[in-house]
């Protein structure tokens, strides 16, 4: 009986090889496209990539795709069969026919070491790897479906955060680190899929959770703030160059909140500066070097014009202006009045049916002697480049599959001047073709700061490739070939200005941050909305409380979210009808609430993936309740044009709300299971509701507190929940305010 058992069980075992015909994953990689193929291996990732799945066996790495692998868990060990795929240059599994788990919770397979040089290359591709003492190429905090560069020892390659991977919402180090993961490919590119957190490793010293941060600035000092996780002392480096040689500043406090002041700074002047912390054994971390500005002398005015009827009415104090169709007089008058230099970075110039020739305007420049220079999109006819002078400098964007549009519409008006009333900066939505000027709603914003002037010349001459007056195409960056390099953080006027520029800055995130700020109200006028966090954040502001209306032209294109957010916002949702086009791309916060941060987002940044990965843009997000006004004149008379009722009223609300002066302060990251700190100055005494939810509105937590007049201090206990971005709302009854909380 046992011989005749064994005998049965050989038997199966011979079974099972021959209907696997199982072969070496080298030697499945060696086949072509099409071909039915049968490997074993290990799984080397989960879910985090969706319904992709790596797994590699002692030869090389392969991918498989599909609802078929998609309960596969790192560490299971497969027998797997499917037809191979090229898909984007990435060799994959797709169908998959078959798949058995022979058992789980396998060690996965020791990454390979290796230099930036060798181990982006086909024969590493589908397999773990690690590359050692790079440097991510990136400040701030990690944004998912998003590429950062790494370099080491001039080399330069790509790491990729998906959208579900954990490190979404991560500080980025400065230091240099150990990465870990899968090596993976998108059409020409090979990329290093990071699977969370554990697949950076940082040194010794205490830990810096976030990136530094411009507490205040003026025009000779800028205040910095920063956190680490283990207490440490402080160290600021700066300097005009990234090589910081204008020394350190240093405070020997051991803390976890860092904040030191530069002084004796220049106007108008960019700085690099580098955070530094030592514990108490000696250990250091660095952050990320930074460029910061200080502010300028200049006078900060600023001028906004509109193409279409504004309501007036709604004014707080300065009225909106349409100019009709006369933006391009405007924009002529301007050129016409450049004493040294006019950049122009256009998406489209056109000067048919114009009343005023663009053109003409810019030869003229020229023939006074004045620097002229362009950067144009290579995608369209910009038949506004014929008949210039042959002396003018024009570079145009690269048109290859990895690059999107440079869709920027900024000029820049005495960019490197030295006195500080002369340069200015022109941008918006407006593209200079008749359509856009004439009949599409539009706007144009005017900035007088030298400060932001010199931010944009950085951003133009790097497109453009040179400093000088004519390109050099070797040296010009576009799209994902950029790099951060440019401030954005600025005092103009008073007010706090943000830049930012796509694709290097993670525009999207600073949006979404800017719409979740709201408060009271938010009104919003897009060309589209195809990115789903964005239109979650309005979801979420809405189901807040928050009065939330807007505009948009797409209703039904590839991907956009127009009906979800009608879903939720209903007739406060209208489809723009009554123009050729609804071009803009703003948004309006708490416009009628100066106490809780009123503020401006515009530019030429649509809202979308393209816009955040591909295309060349810019945006502005301004704290200036008159100017969010002046906005909020133009969008109203939009929304009610097509249809739409604004039925909110702040009415006594707001002296309520102005002269019961609450002011707040809490950490904007905290670990799981710690108590959040809160400090409140408010003007009357009384019971303060505060309410915990996620980013979806999901109510996870209510307490109440008892607060005095005055200065109150308390500790606020967390859940058990998952690591990532939360929102605080703060209510009173009479007073509300949010604040936004990263938990790691």
């Amino acid at each position: 009986m046992y011989r005749i058992l064994n005998t049965v069980l050989a038997f199966f075992i011979l079974i099972q090889s021959n209907v696997f015909a199982q072969e070496t994953i080298a030697s499945a990689r060696g086949k072509t496209p099409g071909s039915t193929v049968t490997v074993s291996g290990i799984v080397t990732n989960g879910s985090e990539f969706g319904i992709i799945r790596y797994f590699q066996d002692s030869t090389g790495g392969l991918a498989a795709y599909g609802t078929a692998v998609s309960s596969l868990q790192t560490g299971d060990s497969i027998v797997i069969s499917g037809t191979l795929k090229d898909f984007n240059n990435l060799l994959e599994l797709d169908p998959v026919t078959n798949v058995n788990v022979i058992n789980s919770g396998n060690l996965l397979p020791a990454p390979k070491v290796l230099s930036l040089q060798q181990g982006f290359a086909e024969q590493y591709e589908g397999q773990l790897v690690t590359f050692e003492k790079v440097g991510i190429d990136a400040t701030g905090f990690f944004s998912g479906n998003t590429n950062y560069d790494i370099s080491r020892g001039g080399v330069t390659k790509q790491i990729r955060i998906g959208q579900d991977v954990d490190l979404a919402g991560e500080p980025i180090p400065g230091d240099s680190v150990t990465l870990t993961g899968i090596m993976s490919q998108y059409q020409s590119s090979y990329q290093l899929l990071l699977r969370s957190k554990m697949d950076i490793a940082q040194g010794a010293g205490p830990v810096i959770t976030t990136p530094l941060m411009q507490h205040e600035l003026t025009t000779s000092t800028i205040k910095i703030y920063f956190e680490t996780e283990e207490e440490g002392n402080t160290i600021l480096r700066y300097g005009i160059s990234a090589a910081l040689e204008m020394g350190e500043e240093t405070d020997a406090s051991l803390v976890t909140e860092h904040e030191i002041m530069l002084t004796g700074l220049s106007p108008a002047t960019f700085y690099n500066v580098q955070g530094l912390s030592v514990d108490a054994n000696g250990d250091t971390s660095r952050s990320s070097i930074q460029m910061m500005s200080t502010a300028s002398l200049s006078s900060g005015d600023v001028k906004i014009y509109f193409n279409l009827p504004v309501d007036t009415s709604y004014n707080t104090g300065r009225p909106a202006v349409s100019v009709g169709k006369g933006i391009d007089d405007t924009l002529v008058a301007y050129l016409r009045r450049a004493k040294q230099s006019i950049d122009l970075a256009l998406y489209n110039l056109n000067n048919n049916s114009l009343t005023a020739h663009i053109t003409d305007a810019v030869n003229s420049a020229y023939d006074r002697g004045l620097a002229v220079r362009i950067v144009a999109d290579g995608s369209t006819a910009m038949l506004g480049l014929n008949g210039l002078r042959p002396g003018i400098g024009v570079i145009k964007s690269p048109t290859g599959m990895d690059y999107g549009i440079m869709h920027n519409k900024f000029v820049i008006i005495d960019g490197k001047s030295s006195n500080p009333d002369d340069p200015l900066v022109w941008t918006g939505s407006t593209n200079l073709t008749r359509d856009q000027i004439d009949f599409d709603a539009n706007n144009v914003i005017i900035i007088q700061d030298q400060a932001l002037a010199r931010a944009f010349v950085l951003e133009f001459e790097e497109m453009y490739g040179s400093a000088g007056a004519l390109p050099v195409p070797g040296n010009a960056k576009f799209g994902p070939d950029k790099t951060n390099n440019t401030p954005q953080l600025f005092k103009i006027g008073g007010n706090e200005v943000e830049l930012y520029f796509s694709p290097t800055d993670q525009t999207t995130a600073h949006i979404e941050n800017a719409l979740l700020s709201a408060d009271e109200e938010l009104y919003f006028a897009t060309l589209l909305i195809t990115r789903n966090e964005l239109a979650d954040s309005l979801i979420n502001r809405h189901d807040a409380g928050v009065y939330v209306a807007g505009l948009m032209e797409d209703s039904a294109g590839s991907g956009s979210d127009f009906n979800l957010i009608k879903s939720s916002l209903g007739q406060r949702l209208r489809h723009e009808q009554t123009t050729d086009q609804l071009h803009h791309k703003y948004a309006i916060v708490d416009q009628y609430h100066v106490q809780t941060d009123p503020l401006l987002i515009t530019g030429s940044h649509n809202w979308s993936t393209a816009a955040e990965t591909r295309n060349d843009e810019n945006t502005l997000i301004i704290h200036d309740d008159t100017l969010a006004n002046i906005y909020f004149q133009e969008w109203v008379q939009r929304f009610r044009e097509n249809g739409g009722t604004y039925t909110y009223s702040p009415g006594t609300g707001i002296e309520q709300k102005m002269t019961d002066r609450v002011m707040a302060w809490m950490p904007t990251l905290t670990s799981r299971g710690e108590n959040i700190p809160v400090s409140m100055v408010v003007t009357e005494a009384g019971v303060w509701q505060i309410l915990l939810v996620n980013l979806q509105g999901q109510q996870l937590m209510h307490r109440q507190f008892e607060v005095q007049a005055g200065a109150n201090k308390f500790e606020l206990p967390m859940p058990e929940i998952s690591s990532g971005f939360y929102l605080l709302h703060f209510n009173n009854g009479k007073s509300t305010f949010t604040r936004k909380i990263l938990i790691k």
